[in-house]
């Protein structure tokens, strides 16, 4: 009798010893056991401590075979072989003859076959059920899929449609000097899109669905127009941004170059005030030439110029640079240049020549100083002499205080069996006192004026003569110290006096009209109060 363990579970085993090499299955663990004809006596001593669940291998031979059978009953079927408990001691049985299948019966089919069929049927039912398992797993994949896809499209569409805001709202900001702003806003929203494009590709780059792959390439086609329109608006500012730093260089050239010409029509136009016209001729025809050099300068740089700020610039700067010309030509054409330049002088609303004016004036001067001293019949002197004694205080009074300087006491006064002017001043608000008489008188034949002058004050005074011609003159200032100063002399042919022609600024005038003098005035310029006596007036020949 061979008894054998399953090597799979350790069910014991038992059959006949013709079974010996032949396979069996396990009727516990379904298994296959090969029984060994070896193993019989060994496995005989453990069949006490069998369990009840010992099945004889050659029952579940019979048993396989008669289940897969499909023919009649053998003719002369064969003992069954004795099923041994495995709780009892093993009984010995003759074994029966197996039956033969009768000629026409089917083959029964091999044992190997079968499993082998049974284990087909096992791995395609199982397959299928995989099948199905996955094919429902992979849509419901998909349905959540697309779920997530939608929402990560309607977020990244919602974010795209705030950068196309911001975008479009750079139109409006780029003008002027916004530009700038309209570059950083472009370039923020290009780092926005560039944001975009990374979320698309790193949240809907694995997409595996149809509806899902449309969506994404439909939002990332619309990502990419966004980046493209932002990249031309971009290219446009800054091309722009080029245009107005040219613009502004441009510009601050020529304004530099207009600066310099404004420079020369305003000294054109003190030179018209001063009378000097010829200068002033010269420096407009200087200021036009500068104009014209600007102008063309200007066209040449507006020829070329593409539409944009640099053209705005440069029309803004021809118009001021035309307004510039306009005036100088007015300036050129006016009766001062034209006239002038010339040598012409204004006389009464007339231009004359400086000849006619100077007959003009002395004829008003000799009537005007007739008029002013009526009564006096001017002295007459023989032009021959060296000498003139204007006044030497013996005669009538015919000094007086000027009323436009300060307060002063004028008088004749005896001193030493003479007879001298007499002057007491204060210092006052105007600083100076002024003290003159008529002359009436042709001077043009003298060269200077003395007189004797007494200082009875303790420090230095200045003194400056005055004369009243076509115009006011004064004369620099001379020192008188004090006690007696004897022959101060003034010039008066000299250029060193001052006039309202510079706003009384610079000692470089000669007297004019010196054959028309109608008055001559001593000027005291004091520190405080004092006394000063004067004394033999004189003018002596050049």
């Amino acid at each position: 009798m061979i008894q054998i363990q399953c090597e799979s579970c350790g069910t014991l085993l038992k059959g006949p010893e013709h079974l010996a090499g032949k396979q069996v299955k396990c009727p516990k663990c379904k298994a296959l056991v090969t029984l060994k004809a070896s193993d019989t006596a060994a496995k005989a001593q453990a069949t006490t401590a069998a369990s009840d669940e010992a099945i004889s291998a050659e029952d579940l031979l019979a048993e396989i075979r008669g289940k897969s059978t499909a023919g009649p009953a053998p003719a002369s079927p064969s003992p069954a072989p004795t099923r041994i408990a495995a709780d009892k001691a093993p009984v010995e049985r003759r074994p029966e003859p197996v039956a033969r299948p009768p000629a026409h019966a089917p083959m029964p089919i091999p044992e190997r076959r079968l499993s082998i069929v049974n284990r087909v049927v096992t791995v395609v039912g199982v397959l299928a059920i995989a099948i199905t398992i996955y094919i429902l797993w992979q849509k419901n994949r998909a349905s959540e899929e697309d779920t997530r896809t939608q929402k990560v499209v309607k977020d990244l569409r919602a974010e795209l449609d705030l950068i196309r805001g911001a975008v479009a709202k750079t139109s409006g900001a780029a003008t002027g000097e916004n530009y700038s702003r309209a570059k950083a806003l472009l370039e923020e929203a290009k780092e926005k899109v560039a944001r975009v494009i990374g979320d698309i590709d790193l949240e809907l780059g694995k997409v595996t669905t149809k509806f899902s792959k449309e969506q994404r390439d439909s939002l990332l086609e619309d990502a990419e127009t966004a980046k493209q329109d932002i990249g031309k608006r971009l290219s446009t500012v800054a091309k722009t941004l080029e245009q107005l730093a040219e613009a502004s260089k441009f510009i601050a050239a020529r304004r530099e170059e207009m600066a310099a010409i404004e420079k020369l029509i305003a000294s054109a136009q003190q030179q018209i005030q001063k009378e000097e016209y010829v200068e002033a001729k010269r420096t407009l025809t200087k200021a036009k030439s500068a104009a014209d050099d600007l102008i063309e300068t200007i066209e040449e740089q507006e020829s070329g110029a593409a539409k944009g700020e640099l053209q705005k610039a440069t029309e803004s700067c021809k118009a001021e640079a035309e307004k510039l010309l306009l005036a100088i030509r007015k300036l050129l054409q006016s009766d001062e240049i034209i006239y002038g330049a010339r040598g012409m002088v204004k006389h009464k609303g007339k231009w004359v020549t400086p000849e006619e004016k100077k007959k003009a004036e002395e004829a008003k001067e000799d009537v005007a100083i007739r008029r002013l001293w009526p009564a006096r019949t001017p002295r007459t002197f023989d032009p021959k002499e060296m000498e003139w004694m204007i006044d030497d205080m013996s005669g009538p009074m015919q000094w007086g205080r000027q009323l436009w300087a300060d307060d002063a006491e004028v008088s004749i006064q005896e001193a030493n069996a003479d007879k001298v002017l007499f002057v007491k001043y204060k210092r006052g608000n105007t600083g100076k006192v002024a003290v003159g008489r008529p002359l009436g008188m042709d001077i043009s034949s003298r060269g200077m004026l003395v007189v004797d002058v007494e200082n009875k004050a303790s420090r230095p005074v200045t003194l400056c003569l005055a004369v009243q011609s076509d115009r006011f003159y004064e004369s620099q200032g001379q020192q008188i110290k004090p006690g007696l100063n004897k022959n101060v002399t003034f010039s008066l042919s000299g250029a060193f006096y001052k006039c309202d022609k510079d706003n009384w600024q610079n000692y470089t005038f000669q007297i004019g009209s010196l054959n028309a003098v109608g008055q001559i005035i001593f000027m005291i310029y004091p520190s405080a109060e004092g006394v000063m006596v004067f004394d033999n007036v004189r003018m002596i020949s050049k």
